[in-house]
């Protein structure tokens, strides 16, 4: 039986793993995606004060808002995520039922996730026809020079009936004026910030594994042109910079891996995962275990899950892979035999 043995002290390994046979396939859905990361660092011009958004998305019942910046404005800001009711006749209901934050110097969030896969309990607000309202959870008060940002997985719905319906998101940083946004805040570089209307939950099937060695084999995934052909990545669009999120942040990875013992004798077999372009901060839940381990150095490896087989026997391995802000791609994900 499989186990998650990722955790904070997991030793980092160095591999030289072979190219594993086989295509993989991915398939992504899970409701919407808002994902914010771009502007990365967060000047004084791009606060609601002198007129700019973060973001800003008009979404539909059920998805994931994903929000990362760097306070770089010099001074302390307030950050939250405005919530717009465009109906003329219904309250609307915005509920979180997992949702984590991010707000202090030089970390990842790495433990946002593991707080949003271990939330005990939903929060919600009611707005009504033509109103303004937020989720106070989310709210976060950042100091100049903190990583920040906000996972969380929202359902908008007509209040009282369940039903979907719309809401207009934004996300803003400001000093004392949070009604002052006119625009967009101007984008720097290559990171995104978009929407994708069914892009919270990615699925990675892949073919079964036979590792023989010590360092094993493996598939590249999360970087465009990967063994995937980039169909593991979520597409963002309607925002300030379109394009495929490498690494796949603010989504989750559902890893389905059949593996198999190509030996006469029990061997025990593990799974691995690391980056060959840079840090790599993964959080992995299954098997009744929610683990992380920060700081992966580029080139090395982590084990994340160990099961031991019977002659040619065989296993399918299945657990959910969040992969943290400030990781880098391309991303491998491998078996071998330990």
């Amino acid at each position: 039986m499989a186990s998650i043995i990722l955790n904070d002290y997991s030793p980092e390994i160095s591999l030289n793993p072979t190219n594993a046979p086989g295509t993989p396939s991915a398939s992504i859905g899970g409701g919407f995606l808002m994902y914010s990361n771009n502007p990365e660092k967060v000047f004084s011009g791009d606060i609601a004060d002198n007129g700019r958004w973060l973001g800003r998305q008009s979404v539909r019942g059920a998805g994931q808002v994903y929000l990362w910046h760097v306070n770089a404005t010099g001074s302390t800001i307030n950050s939250t995520i405005l919530i717009y009711n465009p109906s003329a006749s219904n309250s609307i209901t915005v509920t979180s039922s997992n949702y984590g934050t991010t707000n202090a110097t030089g970390i990842s969030d790495a433990s946002a996730w593991v707080s949003y896969l271990n939330t005990s309990s939903s929060i919600s607000t009611t707005i009504g026809p033509g109103g303004y309202g937020s989720l106070p959870a989310l709210n976060l008060t950042v100091a100049n020079g903190s990583n920040y940002g906000v996972v969380a997985r929202l359902n908008v719905t007509i209040a009282g009936t369940g039903s979907a319906a719309d809401a207009v998101l934004w996300d803003l940083a400001y000093i004392s004026n949070s009604s002052g946004a006119t625009g967009p805040a101007s984008t720097v570089g290559s990171k995104q910030n978009g929407y994708s209307a069914t892009g919270s939950y990615n699925y990675l099937n892949f073919p079964t594994m036979a590792p023989t060695t010590l360092n094993g084999i493996k598939y590249n995934f999360g970087y465009v042109g990967d063994d995937f052909t980039s169909t593991d990545m979520v597409w963002v669009s309607g925002g300030s910079h379109t394009g495929y999120i490498e690494c796949c942040y603010g989504s989750q990875y559902n890893v389905t891996i059949p593996l198999y013992n190509n030996s006469g004798s029990t061997q025990t077999l593990r799974i691995f995962l690391g980056s060959i372009g840079g840090f790599v901060f993964p959080v992995v839940n299954g098997y009744g275990v929610i683990a992380k381990k920060e700081w992966v150095d580029a080139w090395t490896y982590v084990d994340v899950v160990e099961t031991t087989l019977g002659p040619y026997g065989s296993e399918t391995i299945n657990f959910t892979l969040m992969i943290s802000a400030i990781s880098a791609s391309p991303l491998h994900i491998g078996a071998r035999v330990y």
